[in-house]
C-alpha cells in the first residue's frame, strides 16, 4: 500500500500536533513495514527542516512550493483528490491535522487531537474556529478516525455523534532520545542558567500562551504560593498565542512580574534542561486532548500537579496531584504540597516512572499501521 500522510503540521515551530506527526513518521519508518509512506507538505517560503525525515525507510517526501493562501482553499475543496495527486499516487490518505471538507473518494484516516476549536470557539482566534456541523459532515466521509485519548474518542461520540466503532485510540508516545536518555535529575548548570536567565528554584509550565492553558488563574495561584515560598519563580515556556497580552498584563497587575519568567517558544531540544531544573511542574489547562508535557515532566522525575478535567487524569494516572483549574486557591494548595512534602514527591516520582513506560511512539505507530491495513483489506 502507498499511504499519503499530511506532514504540514511540522512546517512551523513544532508544538503538539507537529510533534505528533514528526514522531509518528519516524516510528512508522522504524517498523520496517512493507507499506510506502508518501509525505505531503507545502510552503512558499523556505521549506521546513526535513533533514531528520530524509532517508527514512519506505518514506518519500513530496514538498511543493505553494503558498498557504492558495493551498488552503484548494485543500478544503479538493482535499483528498489534491493530496492523491501531490503525493504521486497514494491509495490511502491520512489527514494528521486539518481535515478537509472534501476528503475525496480514497479510503482515508483522520487523526483528531481534540475538539477545543469546536466546543469553545470563543477561546481561540477567529481563523481557527470550527463549525461542529461542518466537521461532523467531513468526519462522516472519513473511513477511520484515530483519537489520541479515550477522552477525545468520547468527545467525538458525545459532541459530534461519531460512531464509536469508527474510532481507534492511539495515544501519543514520548521522544526517547530527548526525554528518556538522561540519568537522574539535576539542577540547571551554569550554562543553562545563563541561557534561560533563571536563578534559583522554579515551578515550570509548558504551553502556548492562550486561554485554554489557564495561565490567568495560574498567575493568581502563584501569587498565593509566593506568600510561603517568596524565592520561587514561575517559568513558562510557550510562544505567544491568542490573547497572550492579557497574560503578560495579569502578571503586572498582580505585581509578580519579577517572579515570572516568560521564555517564549522553546525548541524541544532545550526542554530537557528546563524540566530537570524544576522544583515542580504544573499543567493547569482547562482542555487538552492528550497533554504530552505530563509525560515529559514525569520522565525527568519532576513531581506534577494537573487539572482534574479533560484528558489529563487519563494520561497521568495516579502519578500526579489534581486540582480544579478554576480555583486558584486549590492550584496553589497542590503546588505547595509538591514543594513541601518530600514523601509525597518521592511517591509521585516512583509512580511516574511506571506511568511513562505505558506510552511509546512505537505503540502509536503500530496501532496506526493496523488502521491503515484495515482500510487496505476493506478497500
Amino acid at each position: 500500500m502507498r499511504i499519503g500522510i499530511d506532514v504540514r503540521p511540522v512546517l512551523n515551530k513544532r508544538t503538539g500536533v507537529g510533534n505528533y506527526v514528526f514522531n509518528l513518521i519516524q516510528s512508522l519508518a522504524k517498523l520496517k513495514a512493507n507499506e510506502e509512506f508518501l509525505l505531503f507538505s507545502n510552503s512558499f517560503k523556505e521549506p521546513f527542516d526535513i533533514e531528520e525525515l530524509k532517508g527514512l525507510q519506505n518514506c518519500a517526501i513530496n514538498h511543493h512550493r505553494f503558498p498557504n493562501a492558495i493551498m488552503n482553499p484548494l485543500w478544503n475543496r479538493f482535499g483528498g483528490s489534491l493530496m492523491k495527486t501531490l503525493t504521486h499516487g497514494a491509495n490511502i490518505l491520512h489527514f494528521t491535522g486539518q481535515i478537509p471538507k472534501n476528503p475525496g473518494k480514497l479510503p482515508s484516516v483522520a487523526t483528531v487531537h481534540d475538539l477545543f476549536n469546536v466546543k469553545f470557539p470563543e477561546s481561540v482566534a477567529p481563523e481557527f474556529r470550527v463549525n461542529p456541523k461542518s466537521l461532523a459532515r467531513s468526519l462522516k466521509k472519513i473511513k477511520k478516525i484515530i483519537a489520541v485519548s479515550d477522552f477525545t474518542k468520547n468527545d467525538l461520540i458525545n459532541f459530534l455523534g461519531t460512531p464509536g466503532e469508527k474510532i481507534e485510540v492511539a495515544p501519543h508516545g514520548i521522544e526517547t532520545n530527548l526525554f528518556l536518555s538522561h540519568e537522574g535529575k539535576n539542577k540547571l548548570n551554569a550554562q543553562d542558567n545563563k541561557h534561560f536567565n533563571i536563578p534559583g528554584d522554579y515551578i515550570f509550565c509548558v504551553g502556548t500562551l492562550e486561554p485554554r492553558k489557564n495561565y490567568l488563574k495560574t498567575l493568581e495561584a502563584f501569587k498565593i504560593v509566593l506568600k510561603s515560598h517568596p524565592n520561587q519563580k514561575l517559568v513558562i515556556a510557550g510562544g505567544n498565542g491568542w490573547e497572550s497580552d492579557k497574560i503578560h498584563q495579569k502578571a503586572k497587575t498582580l505585581q509578580i512580574e519579577n517572579s515570572v519568567n516568560f521564555l517564549g517558544y522553546i525548541e524541544s531540544s532545550d526542554l530537557p534542561a528546563l524540566y530537570k531544573g524544576a522544583s515542580a511542574f504544573i499543567f493547569p489547562s482547562i482542555y487538552e486532548g492528550f497533554g504530552l508535557p505530563i509525560l515529559e515532566a514525569l520522565s525527568f522525575n519532576v513531581p506534577i500537579a494537573i487539572s482534574n478535567i479533560a484528558s489529563l487524569p487519563e494520561i497521568a494516572g495516579e502519578a500526579a496531584l489534581t486540582f480544579d483549574p478554576e480555583e486558584p486557591e486549590e492550584i496553589a494548595k497542590q503546588t505547595i504540597r509538591l514543594l513541601e512534602d518530600s514523601a509525597l514527591r518521592e511517591n509521585l516520582i516512583r509512580l511516574g516512572i511506571d506511568r511513562i513506560s505505558k506510552f511509546t511512539w512505537e505503540k502509536t505507530a503500530t496501532k496506526t499501521l493496523e488502521v491503515y491495513r484495515s482500510l487496505g483489506h476493506s478497500s
